[in-house]
């Protein structure tokens, strides 16, 4: 009889034990819940990855020369840069006269036939389309392979620079004790805002006074390589002037003078010139006060309406004495220059 209640008892046991422990699981989630509790991860939204700045346009690029050099005997060889493997076409007054493909650093080089004497303007296309505001240069070719040739590279923001100088500056100075450089006015332009520009050479560091129809404007020394040039920025009336550049000993005296003539047009079709900032060698005037004298006009009525006073007319005319002989003798169309530091009162 007690060896079958040992199995129902410990069966019973084993029941109440189970109870036990199932009850006190459940009183614990009743206090506690959170242990208990099954957490669902939670997914956030993938979010949309921030656009990247966009890259700014690139520049077009445009075929560009960078070396024409030109014999007396017409033969010529270009070197200029492009688009790498763009097709290089080189014109000669508009027409096509060779073409070749630049190289895999856009580099290219041309030999054309050799050019006939006379006036040849050179420009470059790429790919078949020429450039809005593409270089050209300007090629005067003596006749009979007498003279050098005159090679003048002409480019949009940028004053002319002339290619066939054949000198290099350390020749030329090396030479200067020797053969002194000469003076010289090697362009002059205009352009559509009234502007004027002048470019020129001299003995490297001389001291050089610039001129325009006889009115000093501005001071400047020669560079290293002996350049020198003169920026106006409007101001130019329509009409005759004369630039001219003295150099200076260290008293003031004039060692070399030389003067060019020119039209300044009613609508010049030049380059604004721009980039070249103001230094020793290179003036810039911001403006200058021009005036084209006009039937019944006198110094008096001039000076008045410029400068606000007639009496101020001495200052006209000792600007201009170059064109005036007597202060009370002016002629319709003489171009008159007012001086820099005569302001209106």
């Amino acid at each position: 009889m007690q060896a079958q209640s040992r199995p129902l008892l410990f069966g019973v046991s084993t029941a109440l034990a189970v109870g036990a422990i199932a009850f006190l699981a459940w009183r614990a989630m009743e206090q506690s819940p959170q242990l208990f509790a099954v957490t669902t991860p939670v997914v956030m939204p993938a979010q949309k990855p921030a656009d990247a700045p966009r890259p700014a346009p690139a520049q077009p690029v445009v075929a560009t020369f960078d070396i024409v050099s030109v014999e007396p005997d017409g033969s010529t060889v270009v070197a200029g840069r492009a688009e790498p493997g763009a097709q290089v076409q080189l014109l000669n007054n508009g027409v096509i006269i060779a073409t070749v493909t630049a190289d895999l650093n856009g580099q290219f080089v041309i030999v054309p036939p050799a050019l006939n004497p006379g006036e040849h303007l050179l420009s470059l296309t790429m790919n078949g389309k020429p450039a809005e505001r593409a270089q050209t240069v300007a090629v005067a070719l003596p006749k009979n392979g007498k003279g050098e040739p005159v090679v003048a590279l002409t480019e949009p923001g940028a004053p002319t620079r002339i290619l066939s100088d054949r000198t290099p500056a350390s020749a030329a100075s090396k030479a200067q004790a020797v053969v002194p450089i000469v003076l010289a006015i090697r362009s002059v332009e205009a352009d559509e805002a009234g502007g004027f520009y002048a470019t020129g050479s001299g003995t490297p560091g001389a001291q050089i006074r610039l001129s325009l129809n006889g009115t000093a404007l501005a001071h400047v020394q020669a560079g290293p390589d002996g350049r020198w040039s003169l920026k106006i920025e409007k101001g130019m009336a329509a009409g005759a002037y004369a630039v001219r550049a003295d150099q200076l000993d260290g008293a003031g005296q004039i060692l070399a003078q030389v003067e060019v003539p020119f039209d300044y047009p009613a609508r010049p079709l030049g380059f604004a010139q721009a980039g070249l900032a103001p230094s020793a060698s290179h003036a810039v005037l911001t403006e200058v006060q021009s005036v084209t004298v006009q039937p019944g006009d006198s110094l008096w009525r001039i000076s008045q309406r410029l400068l606000g006073s007639g009496y101020r007319y001495t200052q006209i005319y000792a600007a201009n004495t170059n064109q005036i002989r007597d202060p009370s003798l002016i002629y319709p169309n003489q171009i008159l220059v007012v001086p820099g530091g005569a302001k209106p009162n």
